[in-house]
């Protein structure tokens, strides 16, 4: 179709009749994922029409054939463009991608400033819950921990967010307190998450609120809540083995020190973790 195409244009280089059989051919690789192909026939459209209305659309589609093709550079560079114009029907679109690449480039205040203009822009319920959660991450990764908490709430109590982005919400409240060191804050905020998930964000949860209890020297209560985590939270080896270094821990600090070797010994034998076991052969061997 193509050479056709350009064999018909050439011979008839004053006729636009062709110009939306163009438009959608382009279109037509594009959402058949020939990501390539699609960029060299958008671009090509927009040089050949320079004037048409559908080029701001054109742009669009090849910003988004680059991010989808992997090169974030002229996905970026397009996108902005798509912003900078403000008149394609992607624009909002647009935003959402550029506060995603921003996010992943760890580019934060940038991403930030994306996904509020994308929570203020746009009327979708979908939209809004992911520049909550956008501004959640953005924020808690500056780190901005008030910020991060507001927006946490606003996820948590948004009606759109899935169980697992309440549940990383709901995390991300009680660890703001505890980056900051306010560990009783935390233990409240972080045991609702701990109640309420089952996933992996629960788990950290309950391993936090343990640490937390360590830090305020409540031994037994720490250790209440590691041995707490295996019953709820054992299929998740990471966190139960960070668990159970921490009740060697808190034995060390009840002056139980027989107890801390046997729980370290049993970690080396039986954890599947690398990391783990490694740690726990330098706590054992310390306390040797």
């Amino acid at each position: 179709f193509t050479s056709y195409l350009d064999k018909y244009r050439r011979a008839n280089p004053q006729d636009n009749s062709t110009e939306s059989i163009e438009f959608e051919a382009a279109k037509s690789l594009y959402l058949n994922e020939k990501y390539p192909q699609a960029i060299t026939a958008f671009e090509t459209y927009v040089r050949t029409y320079p004037q048409s209305a559908q080029n701001y659309d054109a742009r669009y589609y090849i910003a988004d054939a680059y991010y989808k093709f992997g090169d974030r550079p002229n996905a970026v560079r397009n996108f902005q463009q798509v912003i900078a114009d403000g008149r394609s029907q992607y624009l909002l679109r647009s935003v959402s991608r550029m506060a995603d690449l921003e996010l992943n480039a760890k580019k934060y205040a940038s991403a930030a400033g994306y996904y509020r203009r994308l929570l203020t822009g746009s009327q979708s319920k979908k939209d809004q819950t992911a520049a909550l959660a956008g501004l959640m991450e953005a924020y808690y990764q500056q780190p901005n921990y008030d910020s991060a908490r507001y927006f946490a709430s606003q996820v948590a109590a948004t009606g759109g967010s899935s169980p697992s982005l309440v549940n990383k919400a709901l995390l991300y409240k009680g660890k703001s307190y505890y980056l900051q060191n306010n560990y009783e804050k935390a233990v409240e905020e972080l045991l609702s998450a701990a109640n309420s998930a089952q996933d992996e964000y629960g788990a950290e949860a309950q391993y936090l609120v343990a640490e937390s209890l360590n830090k305020q020297k409540k031994y037994k209560e720490s250790l209440e809540m590691c041995f707490a985590l295996n019953d709820k939270f054992g299929a998740f080896e990471k966190w139960r083995g960070r668990a159970f270094l921490l009740v060697a821990d808190n034995y060390m600090a009840l002056e139980e020190p027989f107890q801390a070797k046997a729980t370290l010994q049993s970690v080396i034998e039986n954890s599947e973790d690398k990391e783990i076991i490694e740690q726990a052969k330098a706590k054992l061997k310390t306390i040797q």
